[in-house]
């Protein structure tokens, strides 16, 4: 047998899917099909997903799934995420592993989920063919560009383990358990975390199964309410209907997009060079030393602004977290002002993702929004790339036209009258709590009068 923490050899005969689990060969292996569902929320989703006929643990030191997942997930300028969200198509993509099995030689399922535009849901066929040109890019990607990304995207994984949050002591002593199942004691910390070693024929056997015959299809739309055609599903009672996969899109899948500008990513910028702790812990330098101070320095305090700052180096983590408050009582004078402060903000975030999406993979980001007395800013991460975030924001701000902002206008749109038409749809114990923040808190509008959107 196989020894733990050891990758099953890969030439060793595969058991048959499911067998272990008392699946059929049916559920396991009914692919190539179309999956149209009719939600109860306002949802326009496109999900692919390809059966993967192996447990991917068996690469576990090379992750190759993982690095794919990487590569076609990512949101810089040129990538399957950001040529699509400036076509106007696609809020959101996501990708990666679900559903592995790994007893039995496994299997599992790699998925690329998408949120789609009201426009979106007209080119499924176009969207469908980007992400396997994004694909075909990563198959003719040279040996040693692959090796650079490979080395890039090992030094963030490394940056995040390195420098991980603390955890709580016993769940974390619940997940290293679990790992004993699959690592040999020493690589129970790392193992799961960093990739160890490039494996290129891993990546390739990995990206052959990134084909249309081994892919479902799930589209999810209120445009399927009331079909005939669906039917109910016998667990959950949603509706849905099923058939292969329309030809049109099969051909898409096989053909070029056309998306010129599609490319693989550039380096990342925000990797960071020096991580050392500001000022250095007290037991690094000579004579005694006191602890930071508990209340928070103020630097100026004048009609312009006021500034406050500390140093804590007890988290022992060479992180800074930056927040600006942006004081403005036109911002929640009335549910219009505030709607077009929230569209403001996200037409902002969604035009800085293409360049602060570098910092983003390495365990930094910025966030901007919207309160009840105004506008905050907040950079959280590695102290040696917040300095280098806000001033690419700064520049990438300073060099736009409002003509460039107009796509992303809409896009937002589109998410912020979904989601007040979703609010409808939450948890019965939330609306209650709203409900009691709405009566004691002033000038908190509710969700009804945003019905202009």
């Amino acid at each position: 047998g196989v020894r733990c923490g050891q990758p099953p050899d890969a030439a060793a005969p595969r058991p048959s899917l499911g067998a272990r689990y008392g699946l059929s060969g049916e559920v396991c292996c009914d692919l190539g099909k179309l999956y149209q569902v009719a939600p109860m929320r306002d949802l326009r989703c496109l999900h692919l997903s390809w059966l993967i006929p192996w447990s991917p643990h068996r690469h576990w030191a090379s992750k190759p799934l993982e690095w794919i997942a990487h590569m076609l997930g990512t949101e810089v300028e040129g990538s399957a995420a950001h040529v699509l969200k400036r076509r106007g198509w696609l809020q959101k993509l996501t990708t990666g592993l679900r559903d592995e099995v790994r007893l039995d030689g496994g299997f599992a399922f790699f998925y690329c989920d998408m949120d789609l535009t009201l426009d979106g849901e007209e080119h499924l066929d176009a969207i469908v063919s980007a992400i396997y040109q994004a694909v075909r890019l990563l198959r003719g990607c040279p040996r040693e560009l692959r090796t650079r990304y490979f080395l890039e995207w090992q030094e963030l994984r490394s940056l995040r383990f390195d420098w991980k949050a603390h955890e709580k002591p016993l769940q974390y002593a619940k997940l290293l358990s679990r790992r004993l199942h699959y690592y040999d004691p020493e690589q129970i910390l790392h193992g799961a975390e960093v990739p160890l070693r490039e494996d290129w024929d891993a990546v390739d056997e990995c990206l052959r199964a990134l084909v249309p015959g081994s892919m479902n299809v799930h589209h999810v739309s209120p445009k399927f309410r009331g079909d005939p055609r669906l039917g109910t599903e016998r667990w959950y009672g949603a509706e849905f209907a099923s058939q292969p996969l329309p030809e049109a899109m099969l051909l898409a899948a096989e053909e070029p997009s056309g998306l010129a500008e599609l490319r693989l990513p550039p380096r990342n910028w925000a990797l960071p060079v020096d991580v050392r702790l500001r000022p250095e812990p007290a037991d690094a330098l000579p004579g005694p030393r006191g602890p930071p101070p508990f209340r928070p320095e103020r630097l100026r305090d004048d009609a312009a602004a006021r500034v406050w700052h500390r140093t804590d180096t007890s988290f022992g983590l060479p992180k800074a977290h930056l927040y600006f408050h942006i004081t403005s009582p036109a911002v929640n004078e009335s549910p219009r002002s505030l709607a077009a402060t929230r569209l403001l903000v996200r037409t902002l975030e969604r035009h800085l993702e293409p360049e602060l999406f570098h910092a983003e993979l390495a365990d930094s980001s910025m966030s901007l929004d919207c309160c009840r007395t105004g506008l905050t800013l907040s950079f959280s991460g590695f102290s040696d790339i917040i300095p280098r975030m806000l001033c690419s924001a700064c520049k990438m701000l300073s060099r736009t036209e409002l003509s460039e902002l107009s796509g992303h206008l809409s896009v937002a749109k589109d998410e912020l009258r979904q989601g007040f038409s979703n609010w409808r749809h939450n948890n019965p114990s939330s609306h209650v709590a709203f409900a009691a923040k709405h009566l004691l808190v002033p000038s908190q509008w509710h969700p009804v009068g945003f019905s202009f959107l």
